[in-house]
């Protein structure tokens, strides 16, 4: 009788996550029969947020945001998989290159499973029936809010912690000014960009509905399909999910529309990662699944059938794909392509946290741009980072 092999995954609760890795888990099944594999979900801002010294404890399989290598790599949370993946390693399968977001120090801590990073959102039909066209820049995004409010409609946006402070560091790129080095990987602001992206960011609050202040990306999309009010949002991660057929108003998808030139650029690159717990006691087995999800099979069949957002780029190229998600793919490839990375470094999720949380105070009038200008440089400055 063979040995069952019992693996623990942890990912988050939403079908572009939960139906896709239920395919995958069977699919990988009729392969690995031995292989007893549960997932159990968190939420949206626990993916975002949480330290996962704890989660590495106890879990085998873990999906995870890419900022947090260096934590990762500082305290050897997961295995390494540079040995493990063989050609299914090669960079340039993956889109927007996005292998190299979970590499550091050398070593390869996950691998991506799924690629996003922020766009537009469009309720076509209703851009339609307006007469409206899709915004290009920023400027022209703040006309068309204008004079959706003077019909009683709405821009949308999600601005509850990282999601607004992450706006400001889209602009910011975009306008030439990310709040890190890239290279070096140092954490840096310039403080007039940063005051003037506050501004424009402000702007936009005040032609989107109140209760935005209070969203997620998820609870933006959600809003958009459900309600008729909101038209068009400018810079959110993006879903390909909304734009099925079952969705009862259908969302369409646009690039970035930055304050300069290319305007598509600039925006704070998403998407998700697995990885392997150094502690997990099934190692063998666990790799054998990671291998599974990099397979074409995994990206180009499985997700993309399933309400996934793959990572490779066969499956983004795939016209099958782009028609079933209302053209997501072809529609976003130009923001994805050229947008910025967010430093890897030690202790940067409590970083954009912080910066989260002073922006969201900031559009609710509770500080002054000047204070949140402060507080950040405060933090760059003291170099805790």
């Amino acid at each position: 009788m063979k040995t069952r092999h019992k693996l623990k995954g942890l990912s988050w609760g939403h079908r572009r996550a939960s139906g896709a890795l239920a395919a995958l888990t069977t699919a990988f099944n009729r392969q690995y029969p031995d292989v007893d594999l549960v997932w159990q979900d968190r939420t949206l801002a626990g993916f975002e947020h949480h330290d996962l010294g704890d989660v590495a404890a106890a879990y085998d399989l873990i999906i995870y945001d890419h900022p947090f290598s260096g934590d990762i790599a500082r305290r050897q949370l997961f295995l390494p998989l540079d040995n493990a993946l063989g050609d299914l390693a090669s960079s340039g399968r993956f889109v927007a290159h996005n292998l190299e977001l979970y590499l550091y120090d050398g070593i390869q801590w996950g691998i991506p499973i799924d690629a996003a990073s922020q766009h537009a959102l469009v309720r076509h039909d209703v851009m339609e029936s307006l007469g409206e066209v899709i915004p290009r820049n920023w400027e022209a995004v703040l006309a068309l809010g204008h004079r959706l409010r003077a019909r009683g409609l709405y821009l949308g946006s999600a601005f509850i912690k990282p999601h607004g402070g992450l706006i400001v560091a889209a602009l910011m790129a975009n306008q030439g000014a990310p709040w890190w080095d890239a290279e070096r990987q140092d954490l840096r602001v310039d403080e007039t960009v940063l005051r003037r992206a506050l501004r424009q960011v402000n702007e936009l609050a005040t032609l989107c509905p109140p209760e935005a202040l209070q969203w997620d990306a998820i609870e933006l999309h959600e809003a958009m399909v459900a309600r008729d009010d909101i038209v068009y949002a400018s810079c959110v991660y993006g879903y390909a999910t909304y734009g099925e057929a079952d969705q009862r108003k259908r969302l369409g998808f646009a690039p970035f529309a930055g304050a300069q030139a290319p305007y598509e650029a600039g925006t704070a690159i998403g998407g998700t990662g697995i990885a392997v717990s150094a502690q997990t006691s099934e190692p063998g087995a666990a790799l054998d699944f990671i291998r599974f999800l990099a397979s074409d099979l995994a990206q180009n069949e499985i997700i993309p059938a399933n309400h996934g957002q793959p990572a490779l780029v066969v499956a983004w190229d795939n016209p099958q794909w782009d028609e079933a998600y209302n053209g997501y793919f072809t529609a976003v490839r130009s923001s994805l392509d050229q947008a910025s990375v967010r430093p890897r470094i030690p202790n940067y999720i409590p970083f954009q946290n912080r910066v989260g949380m002073l922006v969201s105070e900031y559009l609710e009038g509770r500080m002054t741009d000047d204070e949140v200008c402060a507080d950040i440089a405060g933090m760059v400055g003291a170099n805790g980072l």
